[in-house]
């Protein structure tokens, strides 16, 4: 039995043959070139020029100041002075944006993608640490699942946490783990505030795929989370602080 051959396929095969103007390619090379400040001493005039109109506009959209910062605050394990108040910051955003409040606020480190300064604090400055077009997201998880999740955050020394405690040995495991100080419930549910790529999963965290009453806040990016909590509290008058308070401690076995 003889099979038809589709008609779109036919026409894709006749324009292609149409198309071919009988050159191929026969070899291809290339070098590699070391960009360097020596290509500084003889710059292209109208490149140069294009450039600055762009690094302007840029710096006119970056420059404005949000609030002030009253330390110099950066992310590391097991916890730090950054990873705390981002976590901090989601964790509130749950009920200022969602009306519900969260149990727990979780942030990678790897998403943390710069330091924040001592002093002013820029809209540039919050783009550098969160360049990412990453949404705010909640979940409810149980306790089981969450200590799931804790003990992941154990095998890698770390992530960013807000309400919940967690004790660590040196190689990695989970000797103990509380929200708002209190012993986890396996059976309880747990509002949990994170963003939608650790939702999804990504970063070693699968067990956020698993949580139930999912919601995305697809018009809140967290640099705008981010960018409205410094405003906020600057219209209070006051400063963004952070503190290393042992949410995370790593101890002998």
């Amino acid at each position: 039995m003889r099979r038809k051959i589709p008609a779109l396929l036919l026409a894709c095969v006749f324009i292609l043959t149409a198309c071919h103007t009988g050159y191929e390619v026969v070899q291809v090379s290339g070098t590699r070139h070391e960009i360097n400040t020596s290509l500084d001493s003889s710059p292209h005039a109208l490149t140069t020029e294009y450039l600055t109109i762009y690094k302007n506009y840029v710096h006119e959209i970056q420059a404005p100041v949000l609030g002030v910062s009253t330390q110099y605050m950066e992310a590391g394990r097991p916890e730090s002075l950054l990873s705390n108040l981002t976590a901090d910051i989601l964790r509130e955003a749950a009920m200022r944006y969602g009306g519900t409040p969260a149990d727990v606020g979780i942030m990678n480190m790897g998403g943390l993608r710069n330091t924040l300064p001592e002093g002013n604090i820029t809209v540039g400055d919050v783009y550098k640490i969160f360049p990412f077009e990453n949404k705010l997201f909640t979940l409810t998880l149980t306790g089981e699942q969450l200590l799931d999740l804790f003990r992941r955050f154990a095998a890698v020394g770390g992530q960013g946490i807000s309400g919940a405690q967690l004790t660590v040995s040196k190689d990695g495991q989970l000797l103990g783990a509380t929200v708002n100080s209190k012993a986890i419930e396996k059976e309880q549910n747990y509002r949990i505030a994170t963003i939608d790529y650790l939702a999804e999963g990504n970063d070693g965290m699968s067990t956020l795929r698993e949580g139930k009453d999912r919601q995305l806040f697809d018009t809140l990016t967290l640099r705008q989370v981010v960018t409205n909590y410094i405003i906020e509290k600057t219209k209070e008058g006051s400063k963004i602080d952070s503190k290393i308070e042992g949410r995370i401690q790593i101890v002998e076995d």
